[in-house]
C-alpha cells in the first residue's frame, strides 16, 4: 500500500508538471497584446481575435479530441498531441502578419487541449476518497502554470522580442512529449464505443446530469470573466501606466496567492462543501471588478487587490466544479471533462471578445462592467437552486 501510494504521488507529480507546463501555450499571448498590436500595427480589437482564437481552438480540441480519452491509451495519445502541439507554437513564432497568426493559434488552442486528457486521467488513478486531492494536486499545477505562462512570457519578449516566446515554448512543448512517453503508463479504454458514438454520447452525459449543466454554466460565467480581465489588463497596464512587458509578466505573479486555494477547495469538496464554496466564489468574482474599477481612485493598489481576489476565486471555483463533475461517472470522465471545459473555454472566448469591444468603446471601467456580470448572472442561479440538489447523494459515483 504504501509503495503504490509512493507510486501514484510520483505520476501526480508528473503530471502536474506536465499539465501546468502545457497548459502555459493558452496564455503567453496575453501580456503581449500591447507589443503585437505595435508589430502587427493593428487595433486592441484586432488582437483580441487573436487572443479568442486560441480559446476557440481549445474549445473544438475540448469537444472533438479529449472525448478520445475514454477509448484511447492516454500517454500515446498525448505524446501525439504535444508534437502537434509544438509544430503549431513552431508557427506562431514565425507567422508573418496576423491572419496566419490567428490559424496557427487556433491549432496551438486545439493541441493543448490534451491538458483536459490528463486531468480526468489522473482521477481515474486515484482511490474514490482521494480524488478531490489528486484533483486538486494536479489543477495546483494547472494554476501554477497559468500564473507563470505571463510572467516567462513577459520576461523574454522584453528581451528577446514576443516570437521567442512561441519558439521557446515550442522546445518546451516537444520536451513535455518525451516526459509523457517516458513516465506515465499505459491506460486502457474505459469505453467500448466507436468514435461516432462516444461524440454523440457527450450531449447523452449533458442530458443525463443536471450537476453538470449547472457545473457547466458555472465555469463558463467564471472564465469569462477571467478571460476579459487577463484579455485587455495588459493594454491598460502599457497604455496607462507605462510598464514593459516585463512587468506586466511579472504583474502576473500577484495570482500566487491564490494557488493555495485549489488543495483546499478540493478537501473541502471531499466533505461535500460544494454550494457554499460555490456562492462564495462567485461573489468574490464579482466583488473583483468593483475593486478594478476604482483604479481611477486607488490607481494600482485598485488593480493589485482586484487581481488577488478575482486569480484567488476563479481558481476556486474552477476546482470545485472539475471535482465534482468527475464524480458523476467512474467511466466517462474524459467526455465529461469534454462537456465542461468545452462550454468553459466557449465562454472564456465570449468573455474575450467582450472585453475587447468594451474596451474600445469604454475603455477600462466598461470592461470592469462587464465582467461583473458574468458572476453576477452566475449568483443569480445559485441563489434559485435548491440546497437540496447538492445532496451527498449527487456526488457518488455511478458505475457504467
Amino acid at each position: 500500500m504504501v509503495e503504490r501510494n509512493m507510486r501514484l504521488r510520483g505520476i501526480v507529480l508528473t503530471l502536474s508538471i506536465v499539465v501546468g507546463a502545457t497548459v502555459s501555450n493558452i496564455y503567453y499571448a496575453q501580456p503581449l497584446s500591447g507589443t503585437m498590436m505595435d508589430a502587427f500595427h493593428v487595433s486592441a480589437l484586432a488582437i483580441g481575435v487573436v487572443l479568442a482564437s486560441i480559446q476557440i481552438g481549445f474549445a473544438v480540441g475540448l469537444a472533438f479530441v479529449v472525448p478520445l480519452g475514454d477509448i484511447s491509451d492516454c500517454r500515446k495519445l498525448c505524446s501525439i498531441l504535444l508534437i502537434a502541439c509544438g509544430v503549431s507554437l513552431l508557427g506562431m513564432s514565425l507567422a508573418p502578419n496576423i491572419y496566419l497568426l490567428v490559424s496557427f493559434g487556433v491549432m496551438t488552442g486545439v493541441a493543448s487541449s490534451v491538458v483536459h486528457i490528463l486531468v480526468p486521467y489522473a482521477s481515474k488513478l486515484a482511490p474514490v476518497e482521494q480524488r478531490g486531492a489528486v484533483v486538486g494536486t494536479v489543477m495546483t499545477g494547472l494554476f501554477t502554470g497559468i500564473l507563470l505562462s505571463r510572467t516567462v512570457a513577459g520576461l523574454i519578449s522584453d528581451y528577446y522580442g514576443w516570437r521567442w516566446v512561441f519558439g521557446v515554448a515550442a522546445a518546451v512543448t516537444f520536451t513535455q512529449a518525451a516526459v509523457v512517453t517516458a513516465r506515465l503508463p499505459r491506460s486502457q479504454p474505459t469505453a467500448g464505443l466507436s468514435y461516432r458514438d462516444l461524440v454523440s454520447s457527450v450531449f447523452e452525459l449533458v442530458k443525463r446530469h443536471r450537476e453538470l449543466r449547472v457545473r457547466m454554466l458555472y465555469g463558463g460565467l467564471e472564465f469569462a470573466a477571467f478571460s476579459a480581465f487577463w484579455s485587455t489588463v495588459g493594454i491598460v497596464l502599457r497604455d496607462r501606466y507605462g510598464w514593459s512587458d516585463a512587468s506586466i509578466g511579472l504583474f502576473a505573479l500577484i495570482g500566487v496567492a491564490g494557488i493555495a486555494v485549489a488543495r483546499v477547495a478540493g478537501r473541502l469538496v471531499d466533505m461535500n462543501w460544494q454550494r457554499g464554496l460555490t456562492g462564495g466564489f462567485l461573489a468574490v468574482i464579482a466583488i473583483s471588478f468593483a475593486v478594478l474599477g476604482t483604479d481611477n481612485i486607488t490607481g494600482m493598489i485598485g488593480v493589485f487587490v482586484g487581481a488577488v481576489l478575482l486569480d484567488f476565486a476563479v481558481q476556486g471555483l474552477q476546482v470545485t466544479n472539475q471535482s465534482v463533475v468527475f464524480s458523476l461517472e467512474e467511466n466517462a470522465q474524459s467526455r465529461i471533462n469534454t462537456a465542461y471545459m468545452t462550454a468553459y473555454f466557449c465562454a472564456g472566448a465570449v468573455g474575450s471578445a467582450t472585453a475587447a469591444v468594451a474596451y474600445s468603446l469604454g475603455g477600462w471601467r466598461a470592461v470592469c462592467f462587464c465582467g461583473s456580470l458574468f458572476p453576477l448572472l452566475g449568483l443569480a442561479v445559485w441563489l434559485g437552486e435548491s440546497p437540496r440538489f447538492h445532496s451527498s447523494a449527487d456526488s457518488k459515483v455511478v458505475q457504467t
